[in-house]
């Protein structure tokens, strides 16, 4: 990319309504992270940094992409809106001349890597991972699902000459889509509500700023404006923004402003939100470079219902001889149902819950498992605790587990975690995926190795702090065993007297 496409970028932006702070170099070589943002002269905190109308931002819903998003509603398929903006993409691509976004499309970059695009043997570096249990698809097969088909429908909006052209197109449409569109929630342009979804915007000069993960680092603020008035986008960092609403002069627009003052040469970094190492890179095909020795403070393991329920149906020999001594080898539907009932009200039925270095076995995870062990006695006592609670108006406490320590259900909910951390234990430090691609695609292995170990290194902890538990609720039955047994011997001597 030369001078004139630069030039010709920002004369458009400019045409458009949009605005940079002139003091920004949208265009800068930041050395170690590659193209980014950079002052070339000190901004203070507060200073507006970026104002792009939402007609310059480039999304399926955009009216220069209408005819697009009408073959997708006319197709009836149930597509992503990643693949509807890819689309949407590769159409104005095809326009050439003719399109809209002309200028802003002749700078973005012919270098982009995202996870569509590993191979399977590639993808095969993150099994046991977060982002391998999620299930990698491959660009071959999103592009089939769903992309395909509705070119086909249109081939006059999409001319390629065959199948592998389209292919490509939307392989390197897909990849830039994947690096640098912000996703928000899905809003009624109309009456500025925000709907049940997620949109995806590419939005010109704003999408050339990197991301970073650390608080201290982020030095931005972005936020949508509309008839409702403004929206924050993503994390923001603390600080006021200053200025009047961005819908007092124009039309629908994000705006960026600076959240503390910035050095002459600082770059400028914005958060995309609170993301994991395997979020960022499943999200937007990167994984932070940082320091050595310097972790994502926003890493995390997630682990679901699901999870935690198919360790618990493989009960310790011990546990399942107690079990089947009551008559309770198979839980009845009944039992099934107030469990589902009891999890859904507690909040813990269907989002997963978040593993971290700081918090490696939290509350709701205990609470989970145990409910997961709990006869229809205890399933029953705690349903109606939960409900009293909702009709007092009483938020539970979100800083300690919902049901009792004490249970009888505690040890064995010790036990499956343990179980289930051992498990992710064994899958992350799987041999077969150690070292197979280093002369391939070293960035890719740096990148899964790098996931691996600290979604390792949270499953470790999980596993001390699980076995700490069960060590403690141990020492609590031989203390309950030894009192028992004092109070035995009390009543026997008292009978003797």
């Amino acid at each position: 990319m030369g001078k004139p496409e630069q030039s010709a970028f920002l004369r458009w932006l400019d045409a458009a309504g949009g605005t940079l702070h002139p003091q920004l170099d949208v265009f800068a070589d930041t050395g170690s992270t590659g193209r980014g943002v950079q002052a070339q002269a000190a901004i203070a905190q507060g200073q507006q940094l970026a104002k792009i109308p939402l007609d310059c931002c480039l999304h399926v819903r955009h009216k220069a992409c209408l005819e697009v998003w009408n073959v997708i509603q006319e197709s009836r398929m149930d597509i992503t809106f990643f693949v509807g903006t890819v689309l949407a993409l590769m159409r104005e691509l095809c326009k050439g001349a003719a399109s809209t976004f002309q200028p802003y499309l002749h700078i973005l970059p012919q270098d982009h890597d995202c996870l569509l695009s590993w191979t399977s043997a590639e993808a095969d570096q993150l099994k046991g991972t977060s982002i391998h249990a999620a299930a990698v698809r491959g660009s071959q097969e999103v592009f089939e699902a769903e992309a395909w088909p509705v070119i086909q429908q249109q081939q006059g909006l999409w001319p390629y000459t065959s199948r592998s052209e389209a292919l490509l197109a939307f392989e390197a449409c897909a990849g830039l889509v994947q690096t640098r569109s912000f996703h928000m929630s899905k809003t009624n342009h109309m009456t500025g509500l925000s709907e049940d979804g997620e949109e995806l915007y590419l939005i010109p000069g704003i999408d050339m700023m990197n991301h970073t993960c650390m608080t201290e680092a982020c030095n931005t603020s972005l936020q949508r404006s509309g008839p409702a008035g403004c929206v924050p986008v993503a994390v923001q960092t603390p600080g006021e923004t200053s200025g009047a609403s961005p819908a007092a002069r124009g039309g629908p627009c994000f705006v960026m402003h600076a959240e503390k003052d910035i050095a002459k040469g600082g770059e400028i970094l914005h958060s995309y939100g609170v993301l994991s190492d395997a979020q960022l890179l499943q999200t937007y095909g990167f994984v932070p470079n940082l320091p050595p020795g310097v972790s994502n403070p926003d890493n995390s393991l997630p682990v679901t219902a699901a999870d935690v329920m198919a360790c618990c149906q493989r009960p310790t020999p011990q546990a399942a001889s107690n079990r089947k001594a009551k008559g309770k080898v198979n839980d009845t539907n009944k039992l099934a149902q107030m469990r589902e009932m009891l999890l859904e009200e507690l909040g813990l039925a269907t989002a997963p819950i978040l593993l971290k270095e700081t918090d490696p076995v939290p509350d709701p995870l205990i609470t989970l498992a145990q409910v997961m062990h709990m006869d229809a006695q205890e399933l029953q006592l705690l349903l109606k605790r939960s409900r009293g609670s909702k009709r007092q108006k009483r938020q539970p406490d979100s800083k300690g587990p919902a049901v009792d320590a004490d249970s009888p259900a505690a040890m064995l909910a010790c036990q499956s975690l343990l179980r289930l951390f051992h498990e992710r234990s064994k899958a992350l430090s799987d041999p077969t995926t150690a070292g197979k691609m280093l002369a391939v695609a070293p960035q890719r292995q740096a990148a899964a190795e790098r996931i691996r170990r600290w979604e390792q290194q949270i499953v470790e902890q999980a596993k001390a702090e699980a076995l700490a538990m069960i060590m403690q609720e141990s020492d609590k039955s031989e203390e309950d065993e030894d009192s028992d047994l004092d109070e035995s011997n009390s009543d026997s001597d008292n009978s003797d007297t």
